[in-house]
């Protein structure tokens, strides 16, 4: 299984998530898609073929079946990662995502947006909802 965290969490969080899936008993991969080494700093124009890298590596050499977990951004990820890769995914669990995917972000501290999605396919963002159109959904609910 591979997994991962959410925007607010650190990867020190989700390293612990998948401590207790191996203890579990399952083979498990966790993967950072920001502030990391070798990953953006930012939630922003992530791209999700770079994501997907270790979902290719885990069915060469671990797993024929793979599943994804992700929770909050990361099941947002885990979704659109079962849906574009559904070949290569066997399963998807997502705790607790946005039913929309937000817009990019430069500085979650500061809540600083960018005009993007925080996630592209093939170069392109992925369709997402500014921060007014999601304010309004909110306030309308």
């Amino acid at each position: 299984m591979v997994i991962f965290g959410g925007s607010a969490g650190s990867f020190t969080l989700t390293e612990m998530t998948a401590e207790k899936f191996y203890e579990a008993g399952m083979n498990v991969m966790a993967v950072a898609y920001r502030d990391v080494e070798g990953a953006p700093s930012t939630l922003s124009g992530i791209p999700v073929e770079l994501i997907a890298n270790a979902v290719y590596w885990c069915k060469e050499n671990v797993a024929e079946k793979i599943g994804i977990w992700g929770i909050s951004l990361g099941g947002q990820l885990a979704l659109f990662l079962g849906s574009l890769y559904n070949n290569l995914i066997s399963c998807v669990v997502a705790i607790n995502p946005m039913h929309f995917l937000q817009q990019g972000m430069s500085s979650f501290k500061k809540m600083e947006f960018e005009d993007c999605s925080c996630f592209t396919f093939e170069g392109k963002d992925l369709f997402y909802c500014s921060v007014q159109e999601w304010t309004v959904c909110f306030l309308l609910n």
